[in-house]
């Protein structure tokens, strides 16, 4: 008789952008063997970032101690060698245990702050394609409009398109976004339209 394969493991992690309003969050299933490295392009891809921004993972609190990709001598992180690779990442399930929080930062301009909190490690569901989006809410934020603060000005003029005073910065965001900023609707989500 055939041995059975083990059956692979997967963490479902609740992703939040933190201070985001409104509360932009993705429920992801990851396999478990992922490494630091992989869960950044999955970030990536879930909040439809463009992979333009030097980014960090920490643990105990965003900006706490910094555990990928790690820091040199001086204290600055480590930048990709020439083939756009960085040192080898820990493994998910060295740095994160179920009911505890990562914590990942995009963009150190803008400072997308998400918190990675692991709610449970199971067995993988069948027929899944994995890594994939089960739940979340609300429409991803722009990339470069100056974090979470930034964003929130933007859906202001967006809700007061008919009020004068920001006739001048309608105009603006149209001219940057092109007039689909026109229909943008900050809640509309769908888990199953998330390519990751």
């Amino acid at each position: 008789m055939a041995k059975r394969k083990p059956a692979a493991l997967v963490y479902q992690l609740h992703i939040r952008l933190m201070d985001s309003q409104p509360d932009i969050w993705r429920r992801l299933l990851v396999l478990a063997h992922f490494d630091l490295q992989d869960l950044h392009y999955v970030i990536q891809n879930a909040f439809e970032w463009n992979h333009e921004h030097l980014f960090q993972f920490y643990q105990n609190a965003p900006w706490g101690y910094a555990i990928y990709p790690p820091k040199d001598e001086d204290g600055l992180i480590v930048e990709p060698d020439d083939n756009g690779e960085y040192p080898p990442a820990p493994p998910l399930s060295e740095v994160l245990k179920v009911g505890e929080s990562l914590f990942y930062v995009y963009d150190f301009g803008d400072s997308w702050e998400h918190e990675i909190y692991c709610e449970a490690l199971m067995v993988k569901p069948p027929k899944t394609r994995l890594p994939c989006c089960i739940d979340g809410a609300n429409q991803a934020a722009f990339e470069n409009c100056g974090g979470v603060y930034g964003y929130a000005h933007i859906l202001e003029i967006l809700s007061n398109r008919d009020n004068p005073e920001y006739k001048e910065a309608l105009a603006e965001l149209t001219e940057y976004y092109t007039k689909r900023i026109l229909k943008y609707d900050p809640t509309a989500f769908d888990p199953k339209k998330v390519k990751l």
